[in-house]
């Protein structure tokens, strides 16, 4: 009866490993889908355009503002994203408080929502639509 036992214990951790094993991700990591160039436009005139780096970095570049420009840190948990200024051009891009946002990535197209960012400049501009440089 022990055999037995230990048998259905075999068994059950065998098919347990290979349920989880095949339980991970085959589709694109949420950073490997962040990662490239991105633009929001008005108009159809680009106003920023933010990379998004593999080694979680980023620079900002809103053109709409001549040379303002911003480079810093994100870091990623689930849905949401931190996004950290490292330095910029002026205070506003040069503020280290961090901005939190939910982001989807649909196709080509990229959008945040707001959960918390004290940087009212950030938070506009994140809040418009994003599209993958070169998609259209």
């Amino acid at each position: 009866m022990a055999f037995l036992s230990n048998s259905r214990t075999t068994a059950w951790a065998l098919f347990l490993m290979l349920f989880l094993s095949g339980c991970g991700s085959t589709g694109p990591t949420a950073l490997s889908q962040l990662t490239g160039e991105w633009e929001n436009r008005s108009d159809g005139e680009p106003r920023a355009q933010l990379a998004i780096f593999a080694d979680s970095t980023f620079h900002v570049d809103l053109l709409a503002v001549e040379g303002i420009e911003a480079n810093g840190r994100i870091d990623l948990e689930g849905n949401e994203i931190t996004f950290i200024n490292a330095e910029g051009t002026d205070d506003p891009s040069s503020d280290p408080r961090p901005g939190v946002y939910t982001y989807r990535v649909d196709g080509d197209r990229l959008s945040f929502q707001r959960v918390s960012d004290p940087l009212e400049r950030r938070a506009q501009n994140l809040s418009l639509p994003w599209v993958r440089v070169g998609a259209e």
